[in-house]
């Protein structure tokens, strides 16, 4: 298995995997996760048509070499996604919608059988599709002083991205004869708001998380996978399954001790 992989394997029940990746994104403020792509890696031993399983975790994920499957962050499944491999047998397409929350999307990737074996690839820079809602601004109302004493009835109506434009209507004062009058005083400082009917306001932007160890790019923060396992881990890293064994002893199927420790 190479260094920028990760194994999903099952074990003895859906909630004790022999080893399992984990994927988290940071999101910027608004932005929504959509849908995650994951790709099997080429050449590696998996098992054909296995669907896969995304619940949430509890922590972000870190990078790990070797540690225990007890030891990575606990997983929710109250919320789980399914997916099956694509017609090829060569990616998964998951629909994150659901998942994501407080500011990031931290995913476990899980087997959904005891005899699944997967093994991904370090997921690439268009893995993770969002959306970004663009921005509203609300009109506010509130009373506005006229010269001369008289009080009326103000406006403020702010366009998104402009400035404030007020509009007033007022009162004729009371020494003034309004028998002939036939409309009301209307001052308007500026011009009215501009109506933008562009499709900027009414369709979400389309946004790219970059899947990088340690940069960031815009608005999108970098993601860590990683993957647990009985004493077997993969990461971003160059690590490897089974930190103590040879890469010969790795590509052979891993045999579980009474203790549930990879030999």
């Amino acid at each position: 298995m190479g260094a920028d992989q990760l194994l999903v394997q099952g074990g003895p029940n859906a909630s004790q995997p022999v080893a399992y990746a984990g994927v988290s994104f940071a999101l910027a403020p608004g932005e929504v996760p959509q849908r995650l792509a994951l790709t099997v890696a080429p050449n590696s031993a998996t098992t054909p048509a296995t669907a896969l399983a995304l619940c949430r975790l509890a922590l972000p994920a870190t990078s790990a070499k070797g540690d225990p499957a007890s030891g990575g962050p606990p997983f929710d499944c109250s919320t789980k996604v399914q997916a099956a491999p694509s017609s090829t047998g060569g990616r998964y397409d998951f629909d994150v919608s659901g998942l994501g929350g407080d500011g990031a999307l931290n995913v476990a990737v899980l087997p959904t059988q005891s005899t699944d074996r997967v093994v991904l690839a370090k997921p690439t820079v268009d893995a993770l599709q969002t959306t970004t809602a663009a921005p509203m601004s609300s009109p506010s109302v509130g009373p506005t002083d006229s010269p001369g004493g008289s009080t009326g009835a103000g406006t403020d109506v702010v366009g998104a991205g402009q400035s404030g434009t007020s509009i007033t209507s007022t009162s004729p004062l009371p020494s003034v004869d309004t028998s002939e009058t036939t409309a009301g005083v209307v001052s308007s400082p500026g011009p009215a708001p501009a109506v933008r009917t562009s499709a900027d306001d009414t369709t979400p932007a389309v946004r790219l998380s970059t899947p990088a160890a340690s940069q960031r790019s815009g608005d999108s923060h970098a993601i860590t996978p990683f993957a647990f396992g009985a004493m077997a881990a993969a990461a971003i890293a160059m690590w490897a399954l089974a930190g103590q064994r040879s890469p010969e002893e790795a590509s052979e199927p891993a045999e579980i001790s009474n203790s549930g420790e990879l030999r």
